[in-house]
């Protein structure tokens, strides 16, 4: 059974729903997991992604963002949001994305296409 409290859980329930293509089933899930633990990454990241594939580019230039305050947080979504970007062919605001996450964590910062640390 499902724990309600558990950010972890609703992961991965939002992982295997999209993997399922349960992608507004998915971004529900991801709002639980977000509602429990504001800072967690990887549940942005699905969120990102769930709204990528519903096709609403514009909801999720502003959702795998969000509104963390945290640095580390913030620096990977905007590439998980610059990749995002560029399957919607808006290259232009993707390597934007990608300049501010170099700007804020130059030597954290994940290249979502080399996988190499910048």
């Amino acid at each position: 059974m499902l724990e309600p409290a558990d950010p972890v859980a609703w992961y991965y329930r939002a992982s295997a729903q999209l993997e399922l293509k349960r992608k507004a089933e998915a971004l529900e899930s991801c709002e639980r997991a977000l509602t429990l633990k504001r800072d967690y990454a990887e549940a942005w990241r699905i969120r990102a992604l769930a709204l990528s594939q519903l096709d609403q580019p514009k909801t999720v230039s502003r959702a795998s963002i969000g509104r963390s305050p945290w640095r580390r947080i913030f620096a990977e979504a905007l590439i998980d949001r610059a990749t995002v970007l560029m399957q919607f062919h808006r290259y232009a605001e993707a390597l934007a994305s990608q300049d501010r996450a170099l700007a804020l964590r130059p030597t954290d910062v994940v290249s979502s296409t080399t996988g190499r640390t910048c």
